[in-house]
């Protein structure tokens, strides 16, 4: 029967001249600093309980990049010195932040997200249930820039009570030269989507929905 091997280690580097792993078979890890460079495709999901910081990239073939982790914050940020994101051609970007903890965000973009001619899908979420001082914690955070034709995004605060934020957009910008769907839920005190000094841009339409049981 088959087997299910996750590659484990603090620092994991992959790097192949086709792709890494596929829609129909993942590359299972378990990894603190995640970094993926590839000629192709990269398809991978990260169980570390605690927290992930991703750096990819793939340079041909128009390949995509889809990231998930199960259990903790899916951080976008510098890996073996590459910064970020970016995908060749017209490969999209798919990142996914699950996390499962009482603080902390699921998806949290540190360093920019770049798929100039493919889409942008970001999905984050947390069952954080306390508001640190002074800042907070949200589904998704973003202080970067992410770049891309279309962007689909949704993030979530799974806590019914907390102050804890749907889509926290903090300088952080969206920008797409087609359209950007964007909901961002707080199920307790937080808002749904709160963003300042960032830039929301796109060519052809823009959705924003914030929803939050204290209102939008």
């Amino acid at each position: 029967f088959p087997v299910t091997i996750a590659l484990r280690a603090t620092n994991l580097y992959m790097t192949a001249g086709q792709s890494i792993g596929s829609n129909a078979s993942r590359i299972q890890t378990n990894a603190s600093n995640l970094y993926a460079s590839s000629g192709g495709d990269q398809f991978v999901t990260d169980t570390n309980a605690s927290y992930v910081t991703f750096a990819g990239q793939t340079t041909a073939n128009n390949g995509s990049i889809d990231i998930a982790t199960t259990n903790s914050t899916l951080n976008i940020g510098i890996v073996n010195s590459l910064s970020g994101i970016t995908a060749n051609g017209s490969g999209n970007i798919t990142l996914t932040g699950n996390n499962t903890g009482t603080s902390g965000n699921g998806l949290n973009i540190a360093a920019n997200v770049t798929a100039n001619n493919g889409n942008i899908t970001l999905t984050g979420s947390t069952t954080a249930n306390n508001r640190p001082n002074n800042d907070a914690y949200a589904g998704v955070r973003n202080g970067a820039t992410v770049t891309g034709k279309n962007i689909t995004l949704n993030a979530t605060a799974m806590d019914t009570s907390a102050d804890v934020l749907g889509y926290y957009g903090g300088a952080g910008s969206l920008i797409a030269t087609n359209s950007i769907t964007a909901t961002g839920t707080s199920n307790g005190a937080g808002v749904g989507f709160y963003m300042w000094q960032g830039t929301t841009q796109a060519g052809t339409g823009l959705s924003i929905t914030g929803i939050s049981n204290t209102g939008p």
